[in-house]
């Protein structure tokens, strides 16, 4: 019985022992199949075998150097993509792009809020195993803040000369220098200018108000005041506490270029080195030897003005709010015209509501407003359509007081909104027009 029992035990036994064995065979047959095929070295690059023949390919984006983050519109050549939206995934790094159009070739989606020299994009398409390709691409940053300002320190006027150097006048009562790197380069005691212009020998001209009497200052590209007589005075200031040397007593009026009975709102330089001040009701002319006559006398006040194309032009702002862009035309020897009026801003239905601080112009003639729209605080009056529109839709937060060109297509902006005070560095290219500064009379001299 022992025996019986024994030899079918022993039978099983080596059956179990055969199918395991074969069972060993055929997974290590398996791990020898998986070692042949190549993987990629990471998700985004395609094997070189036939495994990713379906899948989309990128062969071009347009504009073809770079784009402006968060600007306009970046078209994707390629095969293979989907004719259905939803199989269509495009990547910016790790930002999914929002696709305006697409067909199997090609996918046009809004420029995404990603900025880098070298911004990988890829695409995925549904069904497919893998991504794209993957095409580096520079994603140009659209708006930065130049420096950092205390919660007190609310910017107003602002001036870039010709080095590319940002000056702007400060609500704590100083005028700080930037270098075009964002650092602080210098303090310069001040009352708060509203308008700033560099003027010649690279100067910055600074227009701000005592007893509600306009008054216009100079002060070097070091940081010394310069008094007509030519020479200068040096005060320092703390650049972290804004604190200014106390031993020196700061006589503004004494160190003044030129002082106007009313009170001033903006100034700018024409190509004859003459400063227009919108000041009260009245254009005053100061000439370069600082003498000034009034030349234009209107019924509103005037909180804004710009020299362009032979034209003095001007915001009028009534006592009831309405607001009208008007200009006078410049005449030889420094005489204005009659005033003409451009725009009647309570006329246009975008600017509905809206309060405009101050304007500026490209070298195409496109007309910018600094606004407290919600959207965006700059609209953009563009010469080629004549159309009002939000320029940057929410990238430019309000309120923004201040343009002032820089060098190329850069356009600064004071932001004074309370407790978070920024200097804004706007890249304003755009595709169809490029777009720079209107000629800017006081950095020629």
């Amino acid at each position: 019985m022992i025996s019986v029992k024994g030899r079918p035990q022993q039978q099983g036994s080596g059956t179990r022992s055969h199918i395991a064995f074969l069972l060993l065979l055929a997974v290590a047959g398996i791990l020898a199949i998986r070692c042949d095929f190549e993987k990629p070295t990471s998700i985004w690059e395609l094997p070189d075998d036939e495994s990713a023949a379906d899948g989309p390919a990128i062969t071009g984006i347009l504009p073809a150097d770079s784009s402006i983050a968060g600007v306009g519109e970046i078209r994707i050549e390629g095969i293979r993509f989907s004719t259905e939206l939803e199989q269509n995934l495009v990547f910016f790094d790790d930002t999914r792009a929002e696709i305006v159009s697409f067909s199997d070739t090609e996918i046009i989606v809004k420029s995404p809020r990603v900025a880098g020299d070298a911004v990988k994009v890829r695409v995925s398409r549904g069904g497919a195993f893998m991504f794209s390709n993957v095409v580096e691409y520079r994603m140009i940053p659209s708006v930065v803040t130049l420096g950092t300002l205390l919660a007190a320190e609310a910017p107003a006027g602002i001036a870039v000369d010709a080095g590319g150097n940002v000056s702007v006048s400060l609500a704590t009562g100083i005028v700080r220098r930037f270098t075009p790197a964002g650092s602080a380069d210098y303090d310069a005691p001040f009352l708060s200018a509203l308008g700033m212009k560099i003027g010649p020998d690279d100067h910055a001209y600074a227009l701000w108000n005592l007893r509600r009497r306009a008054q216009v200052n100079i002060f070097s590209s070091e940081g010394t005041y310069v008094i007509p007589v030519d020479t200068t005075v040096t005060i320092t200031c703390d650049t972290i506490t804004s604190i200014c040397d106390t031993t020196t007593t700061v006589n503004y009026t004494d160190w003044r270029f030129a002082g106007l009975g009313k009170e001033g709102f903006d100034l700018d330089f024409d190509a004859d080195t003459n400063l227009w001040v919108a000041n009260a009701t009245e254009l005053t002319r100061i000439k370069p030897d600082g003498s000034s006559s009034t030349e234009g006398t209107y019924t509103d006040t005037m909180t804004s003005v710009r020299v362009y194309d032979d034209y003095v032009y001007f915001i009028e702002t009534s006592s009831l709010g309405g607001q009208k862009l008007a200009r006078s035309p410049l005449h030889s020897g420094g005489t204005l015209g009659s005033r003409e009026e451009v725009y009647d801003f309570s006329a246009i239905e975008e600017l509905a509501g809206v309060t405009i601080y101050s304007f500026t112009f490209s070298s195409a003639g496109d007309l910018y407003l600094a606004t407290d729209d919600s959207v965006s605080a700059i609209f953009v009056n563009y010469a080629d359509t004549g159309n009002f529109e939000h320029f940057y839709p929410g990238l430019i937060d309000p309120p923004i007081l201040y343009l002032g060109w820089g060098i190329g297509s850069f356009l600064y902006a004071s932001r004074a909104k309370l407790g978070a005070p920024q200097i804004l560095k706007i890249d304003v290219r755009r595709e169809r027009v490029p777009q720079y500064s209107a000629p800017y009379h006081g950095r020629e001299f």
